[in-house]
């Protein structure tokens, strides 16, 4: 796995055997710092022409409603202009968080990206695993 940034409130690498880009947020991200992280896996995932994406979100204890938008109008439809179709999520264990997560969920097409939540990480990176993008 190569890790591309690493620092207290994100981890974000790149998994080459199977072609997925991880987002892992390991703590609170202020508005920029949710934006940065979020853009730079977008980056990422275009750089590297990857089509799955895995966002850890155990450890993230609420999402804004700025960063919702952000996410829903912005993130998402860059992500599948760069190719990404399918993203992972591992549900926080916190509730607030868990609500926005699903609130960015019910703002996305799903013709054009499936969204599907998992309760750990081996979980969402099997199911990632097992989808066939060629």
């Amino acid at each position: 796995m190569e890790v591309l940034e690493n620092n207290p409130q994100a981890r974000i690498a790149y998994e080459k055997d199977s072609e997925v880009v991880i987002l892992e947020w390991l703590d609170y991200n202020n508005e920029e710092q949710f934006r940065r992280h979020s853009t730079m896996s977008r980056d990422v995932a275009a750089q590297k022409h990857a089509k799955k994406l895995l966002v850890d979100t155990e450890h993230l204890k609420m999402i804004s409603k700025e960063a919702q938008l952000f996410t829903s109008s912005i993130v998402i439809p860059q992500l599948r202009e760069a190719g990404v179709r399918v993203i992972a999520v591992v549900n926080s264990i916190h509730y607030f968080a868990q609500v926005g997560g699903r609130a960015i969920q019910s703002q996305v097409d799903k013709n054009l990206t499936t969204i599907e939540f998992f309760n750990n990480r081996e979980e969402a990176f099997a199911w990632l695993k097992s989808i066939d993008m060629k």
